[in-house]
């Protein structure tokens, strides 16, 4: 069975946007463990705009379950990466619009930076992965790397408008996992998917973890974290 992770960015979010102490991002985490997630993800910004370093190293002090830190890879974010040592860190474009329409780090022009971040990153015993747009060219060049995992971005599948081109990039998740587990590479995914398009992508066998923040937060606000996780971790069985 693929593993599940919580995404809390979104409960930062809200924190942020309201008192700005409540809710906290770390007591849902810890919550999450408890109703049986597998892993919790954080993602830290240069500017912090929502998850701050406080619920980082709390995160890290506080859980028994994965860690997963994301983040770009600059020097500041790398070194903060170094300081906390989570389990796994998973690198991002440092574009936003890359990150959001799922087009993943540009590994032709970055090889070389990705590269030694993620030697790094190792050299600390920090699991590496790498956000990817599924593509054998950019999964090459992980495999090159030496990455421990690739997200594959899961936004084109998502966001498919038709029957037909939601099949195919199915079909296209469907085969560039199965090279990535020939490659070595453990394979994980998330971004926009939801209740209603993740069973297909968990039924291909080949995703490892999935990571999930906001339709699962989303679905928190009607039924509770609890259903909602254990609803989610259903479906991905």
């Amino acid at each position: 069975m693929a593993r599940l992770s919580i995404r809390i960015d979104e409960i930062a979010a809200l924190r942020e946007i309201g008192d700005r102490k409540s809710p906290d991002p770390v007591k849902v985490a810890v919550a999450a463990e408890m109703y049986g997630a597998n892993g919790i993800t954080i993602r830290l910004g240069e500017k912090r705009y929502y998850s701050k370093e406080r619920d980082l190293f709390l995160l890290k002090d506080l859980l028994n379950i994965g860690l997963m830190l994301e983040i770009t890879p600059t020097e500041s974010m790398i070194e903060l990466a170094l300081k906390a040592k989570p389990e796994i860190v998973n690198l991002i474009p440092v574009n936003q619009q890359a990150l959001s329409e799922g087009m993943g780090l540009d590994l032709e022009n970055e090889f070389d930076l990705i590269a030694e971040t993620a030697a790094r990153l190792q050299l600390q015993d920090i699991l590496v992965s790498l956000f990817i747009a599924p593509e054998i060219d950019q999964l090459k060049r992980a495999a090159k790397i030496k990455a421990d995992y690739v997200e594959l971005s899961t936004i084109p599948y998502a966001i498919a408008d038709t029957a037909v081109k939601e099949s195919e990039e199915l079909e296209r998740l469907s085969s560039i996992s199965m090279a990535a587990s020939k490659l070595q590479l453990g394979v994980m995914g998330g971004r926009g998917l939801r209740y209603d398009n993740i069973k297909a992508v968990a039924e291909l066998g080949t995703f490892e973890e999935f990571i999930i923040g906001h339709s699962l937060m989303s679905r928190a606000v009607f039924v509770g974290l609890e259903q909602a996780i254990k609803g989610m971790e259903n479906l991905i069985k």
